[in-house]
């Protein structure tokens, strides 16, 4: 898969790169590339925002030099890239600074065209019930002559009868499938925030999150309670692919048949064979 990153070809000269100096510069283009790889809409790279996993991506984890560390000069630049305002803080979450500006979502069109059609389609519908409204009142309308625009005598008893009303339409109700998912996600977005001192996931895509449970609950044959356990597994498996991807719910789609085979005191965690 590929996933670009749109840059500048002068942002060596950009005057916040400039002031965040190497390691800034480093550590800043680093957590635009794990933004648009997991898909921060809004720029909040809070969940990637630590020296031990930006060193990691950038294979300094294990790096020293006397007593600098690799991890040291990753905390330095992320010092670094704040103080220069290449990323920002917001209530305890930081954010990059003017992501959705440089890097449009895009989803964004495609999302806005199936708006607008659902838009037009409603508008249709609403017209059309209206039309069907006032043709039926024009047909018995009497110009106070108690006859209507046929010119037949019409014989007016009881209470005249009442204006149709356009019927409103209504929203899909979520299916006990499209439940079973929302479910599953929850419990993600739980156990992973209690893995990482109360800090919230970076979903990305809500829609492409619901999908891999989906794919989730296919393997489990449907049941919750195996799900979840493939889910805590999941979060669990210090595989270096899994790792480097933070145990994004994304990427859980490419390791369902390992963590399906592997045992848990003996005993597999699916239930299918």
């Amino acid at each position: 898969m590929r996933c670009w990153l749109r840059v500048d070809a002068t942002l060596d000269e950009h005057p916040r790169i400039l002031a965040a100096g190497p390691w800034g510069s480093v550590v800043a283009q680093a957590i635009w590339r794990v933004a648009k790889l997991f898909g921060a809409r809004d720029g909040d790279v809070t969940t990637y925002w630590s020296a031990p996993y930006l060193a990691r991506r950038l294979q300094l984890d294990g790096w020293r030099h006397g007593d600098l560390t690799g991890e040291a000069l990753i905390t330095q630049g992320m010092d670094a890239a704040l103080a220069a305002g290449l990323l920002e803080q917001q209530e305890g979450r930081v954010f990059i600074r003017e992501w959705g500006q440089y890097q449009p979502d895009p989803t964004a069109a495609e999302r806005q065209r199936r708006r607008r059609a659902n838009t037009k389609a409603t508008d249709m519908d609403v017209t059309d019930v209206t039309r069907d409204a006032r043709d039926a009142r024009d047909v018995t309308k009497s110009h106070g002559t108690g006859r209507d625009i046929t010119g037949q005598d019409k014989e007016i008893t009881g209470s005249p009868s009442a204006t149709p009303t356009p019927s409103k339409r209504s929203r899909p109700q979520p299916t006990e499938a499209g439940k079973a998912r929302k479910r599953l996600l929850d419990y993600y977005s739980e156990r992973w925030s209690a893995q990482h001192d109360g800090l919230l996931p970076a979903l990305g895509n809500v829609h492409t999150a619901l999908s891999a449970c989906g794919e989730v609950l296919r393997v489990a044959g449907s049941d919750e309670p195996t799900a979840r356990a493939l889910v805590d597994r999941y979060l669990a498996d210090r595989d270096p692919f899994v790792v480097e991807r933070g145990h994004g719910i994304e990427a859980i789609r490419g390791q369902l048949n390992r963590l399906r085979a592997r045992q848990t005191s003996g005993r597999a965690i699916g239930v299918l064979t």
